[in-house]
């Protein structure tokens, strides 16, 4: 019921696939990066931001999974609470659809 809240995992994957390239970006720079005396811990460092970005992305990931999950069990308990209301009104009869 709540598809809208579903994660999409190929999103995520895009995120840190874009992040990963972000890293990768340095790279080419780790010469100029060099003689101007940063040294390569720059692109190091990128790399280890983009695999740190990529898990707690995943981590969000899943836990809005979780909360999807818990809006769609709320929303089926709030209709068969509706549902039994409305038989317990008609005397216990199912209640036909108009």
């Amino acid at each position: 019921m709540s598809d809208g809240l579903r994660v999409d995992g190929d999103g995520v994957a895009g995120v840190t696939a874009g992040l990963r390239a972000l890293a990768a970006a340095w790279s080419p720079s780790r010469g100029a990066t060099d003689i101007a005396g940063v040294g390569s811990g720059v692109a190091d460092t990128a790399d280890e931001a983009a695999a740190r970005w990529s898990t707690e992305l995943t981590t969000a990931g899943d836990g809005l999974q979780d909360l999807a999950d818990v809006v769609d069990a709320a929303v089926a308990e709030v209709a068969a609470t509706d549902a039994g209301l409305a038989r317990a009104a008609q005397g216990g009869r199912r209640q036909e659809a108009v």
